[in-house]
């Protein structure tokens, strides 16, 4: 595929103008199919997921899963196009909300695609943990969000999201101790931000289900003071400084 025209096709999808979208989209079912040539086929692959990815904008995602469905198709060298396409069909699935089939599929890039960017891998996990959490699968999800904690930090993945996620799964499981770790990282690493809100409101809990009432009370007059706090979140902070003693 000619260098020039990939570059004038990037031009145009990235006014992001559904016109020019819809047109790439037409003109890709005129590329050469995978067995028109021998070798790899890197360029047609990469062609294919760029016309994808901007579709995405557009809301359509059953175009876009058949346009990601057509790239694994094409042999290439680097093995993380392929990947990436599988990330972002099972992420259309979820879109579109079947969700049992977009589990399935996270699971299956989990289980076969080795050797791609820890990036990558690092995605698929934090959406499938997230999705199982949701369906209140919590042990399979809090493995997988340790298994992403100790591969921090990676681009595209925010660190202090994946703690909190990881220390609300550890509260649901019962795990006081391995919560208060996580979010006691995540609130350090949201300090006065309204991010920090959420972290802070566990980690009060967990501080109590360890018997640390000097902790706890300690995150509820932060979430009381706090100007990004919630007035139910103030409320329900000052009932337990109340209860604590310390209202």
């Amino acid at each position: 595929m000619d260098e020039a025209f990939r570059r004038a096709l990037w031009d145009k999808l990235q006014t992001f103008r559904k016109e020019e979208i819809l047109a790439a989209v037409d003109l890709s079912w005129e590329f050469p199919p995978p067995e028109a040539q021998e070798g790899t086929q890197d360029a047609v692959a990469q062609t294919i997921h760029d016309i994808a990815l901007h579709a995405e904008s557009l809301g359509d995602w059953e175009l876009c899963k058949s346009l990601y469905r057509r790239v694994p198709d094409y042999p290439t060298e680097s093995r993380e196009i392929a990947a990436d396409s599988h990330y972002r069909f099972a992420y259309c699935l979820e879109r579109q909300g079947r969700l049992i089939e977009a589990i399935k599929a996270y699971r299956a890039n989990l289980e076969t695609e080795s050797g791609v960017s820890p990036t990558l891998t690092g995605l698929t996990r934090l959406r499938l943990a997230r999705l199982l959490m949701d369906a209140e699968e919590h042990e399979e999800a809090l493995r997988l969000l340790e298994e992403l904690a100790r591969s921090l930090p990676l681009d595209r993945v925010e660190t202090h999201e994946v703690l909190t996620d990881l220390g609300r799964c550890a509260l649901r499981l019962g795990q006081p101790e391995r919560a208060r770790q996580a979010l006691q990282r995540a609130v350090e690493m949201t300090l006065g931000l309204e991010s920090e809100i959420e972290a802070l409101r566990m980690l009060a809990e967990a501080h109590e289900r360890l018997a640390n009432p000097k902790a706890a009370i300690e995150c509820y007059h932060r979430l009381v003071n706090s100007n990004f706090s919630e007035p139910r979140t103030k409320a329900a902070a000052t009932v337990r400084l109340n209860a604590l003693g310390a209202g």
